[in-house]
């Protein structure tokens, strides 16, 4: 319980010394929204490029692709799928750039940090032009994991539907696993190899490798932050969700949604409280990824210190007190 109130403290006291954090999973949503408008119409573009054909048996005429069609829709889609996990991947380096520019940055006499007001648009900057190759190799790996996840899932169903071949279906699911696994592992190195390149603006590859040797190197600590990332962050859903819920069912059961003769009465308010649930849900995970990264990013750049023998005045006390009382345990 101290380990985990440690976690949540050093992060907590980051996230309120740097408050724009928060406002990084609304520009995320925002700029994810315009991008999946724009990939949507353009894959709606590029389907209806396809010619038209009328059946012999007079039935309304439809699009028949052919197969330089479908490489070109399959091609559009991996595509698309890197464009999104690249957005992901710039997300993940701007927070822990960010965290780690507080992380680095000397107390001042009131024992506070003063970070500048632009560390996350220098994240931003920086990912972009200097380190966006490094970022778009991670983002293509999950890419690839991704499109063969949906290869096999699609095998899977006409397999199903064509009477489910149960050898066919083992050895789908069997390899089914494996991708989900790797892709797994994948998305976790690659988080800290953004981390490690937001510190020390090494390649992905050597990033990479680093962050191995730290994830081994520091397996304690990490496992306990992550624990304890993760119970916070589903108690914390699930609070946001419940009040969200809660809030939605006493406004709908009162006032204009309850009198019958007014345009927004509401006859059944179990509808609109499971929405507002779902909506507490989905912006309360939002924000929990920030706590997430922002832990991982103060519990890296404090392992890093240790591994290259830095002085590590620089590190929150309770951070020192969660990795050396882990390795003491």
């Amino acid at each position: 319980v101290e380990v985990g109130a440690a976690c949540i403290e050093v992060a907590c006291e980051t996230i309120f010394e740097m408050p724009s954090l928060l406002l990084l999973p609304i520009l995320k949503a925002v700029c994810k929204g315009l991008l999946l408008l724009v990939l949507v119409i353009g894959f709606l573009e590029l389907y209806s490029s396809a010619p038209i054909k009328t059946p012999a048996d007079g039935t309304a005429p439809r699009l028949e692709q052919d197969l330089s069609g479908w490489e070109a829709i399959l091609f559009y889609l991996f595509v698309s799928f890197w464009i999104v996990v690249f957005v992901n991947a710039l997300y993940q380096f701007i927070v822990a750039y960010g965290v780690a520019e507080y992380y680095y940055t000397p107390y001042d006499h009131d024992n506070e940090k003063d970070v500048g007001c632009c560390a996350l648009w220098d994240g931003l900057y920086f990912g972009l032009i200097t380190h966006g190759g490094s970022l778009a190799m991670g983002s293509f790996l999950i890419a690839v994991l991704m499109i063969i996840q949906k290869v096999l899932q699609e095998a899977k169903k006409h397999n199903d539907a064509a009477g489910g071949n149960a050898v066919i279906n083992c050895v789908l699911c069997a390899l089914m696993l494996c991708v989900g696994c790797c892709k797994e592992l994948v998305e976790f190195i690659d988080k800290n190899a953004y981390i490690d390149i937001a510190i020390t603006s090494n390649n992905f590859c050597r990033a990479a490798q680093e962050a191995v040797g730290l994830i081994v190197e520091l397996g304690g600590a990490m496992a306990i932050l992550n624990g304890a990332t993760f119970v916070f962050t589903v108690f914390g859903t699930l609070f946001i969700s419940l009040g969200a819920a809660a809030f939605t069912y006493l406004v709908s059961s009162q006032g204009t949604f309850v009198e019958q003769e007014s345009d927004f009465v509401v006859t059944n308010p179990l509808a609109p409280t499971v929405v507002g649930a779902i909506i507490g849900a989905i912006v309360a995970l939002s924000f929990m990824n920030v706590f997430d990264m922002t832990s991982d990013t103060l519990l890296y750049c404090y392992g890093y210190d240790l591994k290259t023998g830095a002085h590590s005045a620089h590190a929150p006390a309770a951070l020192k007190e969660l990795v050396h009382g882990t390795k003491g345990g």
